[in-house]
């Protein structure tokens, strides 16, 4: 900086007295410009027009420059290199997408294929399998970073695209690129889209209309996961006709009236469907919808479809699927013996069954670690001081166990000053897209979530995943750390335990140790915890206190106790029960409600 201290403080409106203090103003000048030259600056300086604050003092550049044009333009120009350094020094670093001759090739993926011999050929590249008339849908990949065809995504292509028609099984760690694994065969698969096949009918130039009806459903367990395939797909569709559909409330109405049209299946003329169990179920009960020409089934996330929370809407819609030529695709990065037997009854020849790494095994790209400390106050302090250390860099996800958990450690953070969101079921669905589209745009740097976050959902660069809540299987702790990592990047979890979680640390060392991760010794050393607690612990998550290490609020209790009761009452009235009637009190027939609730 060519001016001195004692240049900027006159040029703020301060004098300074160089005779009287000769001797202190010869100490800054040493190595300096001539007394003359110096004197000189300061006199010219001294000029600077009324109202002017140079940026070298305008350290929160808020004022107005005013004055002459010719000291406009300078300060424009001085300022403008000072706005573009100090943006350079806040936001991060964004490097520019490599060509294709630099990018690396994929990561190393260990694949094992079983099942009814014999085995369908795995693909080694997009050449083997994707039509080269079509070149939009390679520009597309290219567009969108992919490069290489990945191990798991060969592997299920070459038998979703055998000869043989043959349902698969996948069970791959987080990140390993199972999404793209269906959906491209899925789009060679498709071929022309049904609307174009049938008009081509139409006009005469075709023997068949086509496929028609709903060709493919892509179900998933939550809105939040079925958003984001259905924007993959229709990254992969630019270019094309293919008509894809995420049903949602906005959508059911157009989907009803257009199976209901006389025209039926030619009316409803969908390619790809992204639904959500819930939805789709509603429809396929009320024979609203029907399956019977649907082509291809995959189920992502099966694991949880086929866990008791799902299956009663699930078994009805795979039930509803009857064409013969029907193929199925249930994929997950975990899959317990129940949910896989099941899967096994309901694929042709009970599937091929791909395996990439161990199965149930969490990602070797994620750096882990468990931390114990003691106590509610304890995990927040950690927190606190994890923040402090630089150790959690955004973007960070932080995962509780409970909506009201999520909200009170939400405040706690906003009242630190950091930018974080907060993603959870008693949030509306605009809200909940709200925090994740800010949390992807990097407007928030920390999201606090639920268990609803944990499956699926791919943010690009998630650096730490932290686990405030100890989580409460081995299944959850997978996908919880399956957020970062991806793709073949480096991530770090971080995990919390009290004294209340210390009977179920050993499960997740042994992961932890299984993915190479370093681990203390008495951590694998503890006593295994025996089947009816981890029964009872997956059942129901350990009760702690109030984020902080407070008592519970008996305000707080109160006020959700009477929301319990007001949901109750408009439950039996949407039901039309009469208490009365029925011989149960009031206080009683509420108090069941609210244990029920609970």
């Amino acid at each position: 900086m060519s001016s001195s201290a004692f240049q900027l403080l006159s040029m703020g409106g301060t004098s300074f007295n160089k005779k009287k203090f000769g001797r202190e103003h010869a100490l800054f000048n040493k190595g300096d410009a001539s007394a003359k030259g110096m004197n000189h600056l300061i006199s010219e300086s001294s000029t600077a027009e009324p109202g002017h604050l140079p940026s070298e003092l305008d350290f929160f550049a808020s004022v107005e420059h005013t004055g002459s044009k010719s000291f406009q333009s300078k300060s424009n120009k001085r300022k403008r290199n000072d706005e573009g350094t100090s943006r350079q020094a806040r936001l991060p670093i964004r490097t520019p997408s490599p060509e294709p001759e630099d990018v690396a090739g994929p990561p190393v993926q260990k694949i094992s294929l079983s099942g009814p011999e014999p085995l369908p050929k795995s693909f080694k590249t997009f050449e083997e399998f994707l039509p080269t008339s079509d070149e939009s849908l390679k520009k597309n990949l290219r567009k969108h970073g992919v490069h290489h065809l990945w191990g798991v995504q060969g592997a299920v292509a070459g038998t979703l695209m055998d000869e043989s028609k043959r349902d698969v099984m996948v069970i791959a760690p987080t990140g390993s690129g199972k999404t793209l694994s269906y959906l491209l065969p899925l789009m060679v698969r498709l071929g022309r889209p049904c609307r174009s096949a049938f008009k081509l009918f139409k006009n005469g130039d075709a023997p068949t209309p086509g496929e028609q009806g709903i060709r493919a459903i892509i179900v998933l367990p939550t809105h939040e996961l079925a958003l984001q395939i259905h924007n993959e797909v229709l990254k992969l569709c630019e270019g094309h006709a293919w008509r894809t559909m995420l049903l949602e409330k906005a959508t059911e109405k157009a989907v009803i009236d257009s199976a209901k049209s006389e025209e039926g299946s030619v009316a409803l003329g969908l390619d790809i469907l992204v639904a959500t169990p819930e939805r789709l179920h509603k429809l396929v009960s009320s024979e609203t919808l029907p399956l019977h020409e649907t082509r291809y089934l995959l189920l992502d996330e099966a694991d949880r479809l086929l866990g008791s929370d799902f299956l009663p809407q699930v078994e009805p819609i795979v039930k509803a699927c009857v064409h013969p030529a029907l193929q199925k695709a249930f994929l997950s990065a975990t899959m317990e013996a129940g949910p896989e037997a099941l899967a096994k009854t309901w694929l042709r020849d009970e599937g091929v069954r791909i395996v990439v790494g161990l199965k149930d095994a969490a990602t070797t790209t994620v750096e882990q670690r468990l931390q114990f400390c003691g106590s509610e106050i304890g995990k927040l302090l950690a927190l606190r001081n994890d923040i402090a250390a630089g150790q959690l860099p955004p973007p960070a996800l932080i995962f509780v166990q409970s909506i009201e958990r999520a909200d009170d450690l939400y405040k706690e953070l906003v009242l630190d000053g950091l930018r974080v969101g907060v993603v959870h079921s008693n949030r509306t669905k605009a809200k909940r897209e709200e925090a994740v589209r800010d949390f992807r745009e990097g407007k928030t740097w920390v999201l606090i979530v639920t268990e609803l976050m944990a499956r699926g959902l791919d943010f690009k660069g998630v650096e730490v995943v932290v686990n405030y809540d100890f989580p409460q299987t081995v299944q959850s702790y997978i996908h919880r750390i399956g957020r970062t990592g991806r793709a073949g990047r480096s991530g770090k979890a971080i995990t919390y335990f009290t004294l209340e979680d210390g009977p179920y640390v050993r499960t997740i060392a042994n992961v932890m140790k299984t993915a190479g991760a370093n681990v203390e010794p008495w951590m694998l050393n503890m006593p295994k915890p025996s089947k009816n607690m981890k029964k009872a612990r997956k059942m129901k998550p350990v009760e702690r206190k109030e984020v902080g290490g407070g008592g519970k609020n008996p305000i707080k209790g109160d006020v959700k106790r009477k929301h319990a009761i007001i949901e109750a009452s408009k439950k039996r009235k949407s039901k039309g029960v009469d208490t009365k009637k029925s011989g149960v009190s009031k206080e009683a027939d509420s108090q069941l409600q609210v244990d029920l609730d609970e």
